[in-house]
């Protein structure tokens, strides 16, 4: 039987959260139709009450229009974080973190999931907890759609903390849970838009808003504005008991580190690869060569998909010689995330 390893980049959450070339345009555009739905639905009777509501939301609205200028005047979100980190400018890196984590949490309350998540575990389980012991998933993205379609696939009374621990999810600053990593897993090589409080030199991760199905919208707003002001990004305020954004970039990291250690276990009988909407940036390139050449020592096979395929298949051939062309496959099929015909569940 072979083992299978999902590689998810940006591509793969695209029908949810925009791509680099649109990040900028669509964070102003969330900027203005957050601030209007948070008016629409708040009825405070009391004329102070409500303008100390609406204060709040222009304060998250001038943060955010600020991260869409950041997008729109570099490469990338991740290229200005990169600039930032060898520049040691940590609190603007912190800041940015922050209000990226503030922005991916009202763009999954505004939009819907990502079908193609859906038809994925849709696909791959036959109740609710049935995950294929030969399947990996490793997500470069700071986004939820993996945990979000499937609590909103098994039960909304689900909590978005549940479901993260169900689906057996892993990121470098988690703490993680004793899980079993011979079994099905998920890493998330950057973190998620999570929020983390430091006790006693641990971290104890929290979702920013642990209920998307808030029917008033002022409801998730509240408790969002709650974790936006609860989140530091002066680096001389984190100290024991404050909070701070799970988003952790894999160039920051020590790949020494148990994490590390933990994924290289899981996934070194991996034999097929499936590639989504990952483009092998160059400042990833250094992890992306570990795991393809040294983690996964018997891969011999990879599929790739995208509506440039090609491209992500030239940008692989770049970091490793051993997989041949001929043991590549292209697809830039865009209903739904490719199943390779190895996949025997």
């Amino acid at each position: 039987m072979d083992n299978i390893t999902y590689l998810l980049g940006a591509g793969a959450s695209a029908n949810c959260i925009p791509v680099v070339k649109a990040m900028g345009q669509e964070i102003e555009n969330t900027a203005q139709r957050f601030l209007g739905t948070c008016f629409r639905y708040n009825n405070f009777p009391d004329s102070s009450e409500k303008e100390n509501h609406n204060n709040k939301v222009l304060e998250i609205q001038k943060d955010l229009l600020w991260l869409a200028k950041i997008c729109k005047t570099h490469y990338s979100v991740d290229t200005y974080a990169k600039k930032l980190y060898i520049k040691e400018e940590n609190e603007e890196l912190l800041k940015l973190k922050k209000i990226l984590s503030i922005y991916f949490t009202i763009q999954q309350k505004l939009t819907l999931p990502d079908k193609r998540y859906d038809n994925f575990w849709a696909s791959i389980l036959d109740y609710k907890d049935s995950f294929p012991k030969q399947l990996r998933i490793i997500s470069w993205n700071y986004d939820s759609q993996l945990e979000l379609s499937y609590r909103n696939f098994i039960s909304s009374s689900v909590s978005m903390e549940e479901a993260y621990g169900r689906i057996r999810m892993a990121s470098f600053h988690g703490n993680e849970r004793a899980t079993d990593f011979d079994g099905f897993a998920i890493f998330k090589l950057n973190g998620s838009a999570r929020m983390l409080k430091k006790r006693e030199g641990r971290n104890y991760a929290s979702y920013l808003v642990d209920n998307f199905t808030f029917e008033d919208n002022t409801d998730f707003f509240e408790k969002l504005y709650q974790s936006y002001r609860a989140l530091q990004y002066d680096p001389m305020k984190t100290k024991d008991e404050s909070f701070h954004s799970e988003l952790s970039f894999a160039w920051e990291h020590n790949f020494d580190f148990e994490y590390y250690k933990n994924l290289k276990a899981s996934i070194a009988d991996t034999t097929v690869l499936v590639v989504i909407g990952y483009s092998f940036p160059f400042f990833n390139r250094k992890l992306d060569k570990l795991i393809i050449n040294d983690y996964m020592p018997n891969l011999r096979k990879v599929y790739f998909q995208a509506p440039d395929a090609e491209n992500l298949q030239e940008r692989f051939l770049a970091i490793t010689n051993k997989i041949s062309v001929k043991e590549m496959v292209l697809t830039k099929d865009e209903n739904q995330f490719t199943f390779p015909n190895e996949l025997d569940i």
